[in-house]
This record gives structure tokens, C-alpha cells and sequence, in this order.
């Protein structure tokens, strides 16, 4: 059963909390790069998003100010690879009462 679990692809819709630790946007590009620390499956993991003008806009203050962020989307964590989201939603984490 866990050689099964460690190596099944984990995808499907997702509500992650954590913190932005990375971003990246070029000028002249429409999405941006986001990292964000969240623990997933009991482990803290750096998950990767590209995200549109505003939710960009939200990564980054909540990067600056240093509060977290909820994303909404899909999420798939392939077992040793890279966590990724296709974001739906993003904002700000309300139980911080923001």
C-alpha cells in the first residue's frame, strides 16, 4: 500500500493556506511565477503557480506584508517532483480576518 501512495500522481481540487516565498514576472508577460510555502500531505512544500495580472498583485502583497494567502485550483504533486496549481481563485487567507 505506501509504494502504491508513493507513486500515485496527487490531482484534484485544492484549498491551500501558506505563505509567498518566490515571484517572478517579466514586463512584458501576462502571468507571473508564484511559489508558496503550504503543507501538503502533512509536509511543507513549495507549491508552483502562474497567475494572472490581479492575483499576481495579491501574491505580491501578501509576499511584502508577509501574511498568507489562500489559492483555490487544481493541484498536482507527482510523488519527488514538483508541486503545481492550475489556480482558480486567489486572495488573501480570511481566518487572519483580513
Amino acid at each position: 500500500m505506501s509504494d502504491q501512495l508513493k507513486t500515485s500522481v496527487y490531482s484534484r481540487e485544492h484549498v491551500i493556506y501558506g505563505l509567498v516565498t518566490d515571484l517572478g514576472r517579466h514586463p512584458d508577460e501576462e502571468t507571473g511565477k508564484v511559489g508558496a510555502q503550504a503543507l501538503l500531505q502533512r509536509r511543507s512544500r513549495t507549491i508552483w503557480m502562474d497567475l494572472p495580472d490581479a492575483g499576481y498583485h495579491t501574491a505580491v502583497h501578501g509576499h511584502d506584508t508577509g501574511t498568507a494567502v489562500r489559492v483555490r485550483g487544481v493541484l498536482m504533486s507527482p510523488p519527488g517532483g514538483t508541486a503545481t496549481m492550475m489556480v482558480v481563485d486567489v486572495g488573501p487567507d480570511p481566518s487572519l480576518g483580513q
